[in-house]
Order: C-alpha cells, then sequence, then structure tokens
C-alpha cells in the first residue's frame, strides 16, 4: 500500500509539473490553461486527503491495541511517527498546489486575463485549504485513542 501511495505521489508531480505547461502549449485557450490547473489542484488534494484518511485507518487500530495491553510509550510513538507522515504529506501536497497554481497565475496575467488568474488563485486558497482541513482532522483521529 506504500509503494502505491508513493507511486500515486510521482505520479502527481509529473502531473502537476506537465499540466499546466502543456496546456498553453497545445494550443489550448487561456480558459482551459485555468481549467487545467484548478483540476490539477483539486486532484492533488483529493489524492491527499485519501492517502491521510488512508493513514489514520491504519494507524489508530495500532494505537488502541498499543494502549489496550498499556504499551503507552509505544503508543505515542506510533502517533508521533503518523503526525510526521501526515504533516509530511499534507506540506508536500499544498507545495504543489501553491507551485501549480501560481505558475499557471503568472501565465494567466501575461496573457492579460487577471479575471481567470483570480479563479486561479481563489481555487488554490480553497484547496490548500481543504489540505490544511483533513491534516487537522486526520491528526486528531490519529490522536483520539490516546489516553489524558
Amino acid at each position: 500500500m506504500n509503494k502505491l501511495l508513493w507511486l500515486s505521489c510521482a505520479l502527481s508531480v509529473v502531473v502537476l509539473a506537465v499540466g499546466p505547461s502543456q496546456a498553453y502549449a497545445e494550443g489550448g485557450s487561456p480558459e482551459r490553461l485555468a481549467a487545467r490547473c484548478i483540476a490539477a489542484a483539486d486532484q492533488t488534494a483529493d489524492r491527499l486527503i485519501v492517502a491521510n484518511d488512508n493513514d489514520a485507518d491504519k494507524t489508530v487500530p495500532r494505537v488502541r491495541y498499543l494502549v489496550a495491553k498499556g504499551h503507552i510509550r509505544k503508543a505515542r510513538k506510533e502517533v508521533a511517527k503518523a503526525i510526521a507522515r501526515i504533516t509530511r504529506r499534507s506540506n508536500i501536497a499544498a507545495g504543489k498546489i501553491r507551485k501549480c497554481c501560481n505558475a499557471c497565475i503568472v501565465k494567466l496575467m501575461k496573457l492579460r486575463r487577471p479575471d481567470l488568474a483570480r479563479k486561479v488563485r481563489r481555487a488554490r486558497d480553497h484547496q490548500i485549504g481543504r489540505v490544511r482541513t483533513s491534516q487537522r482532522r486526520t491528526i486528531a483521529r490519529v490522536k483520539a485513542p490516546l489516553p489524558g
């Protein structure tokens, strides 16, 4: 499962790196460029949310088991590792969304389409918000089984 997750992350890097630059280079309109950027940001956020949920789904039962057996220190270590993974993954996804959308915004401004640039900026901010909400929610889920 971890290999599949990393493979999907690597694929998202390729999609994000190629998508925005190819949209206009292939004869697309500024509208198509904006749509591709927004779609790439949305897909990146969606994949991150699924990955965070899967991580919590695997971690929570292990933490509950360790707490039930009285291994509180091991449970805390397991939670700390999960939090580090979730945070790292969320930061990477937010950075990819920011980079992709910012490149689109620059291109759209050069094409004198500030209306589309604003649309991409709003989508960027919304998707980064979704990433951060997922991060907070997943960390809370992972911490919940710990006592006190």
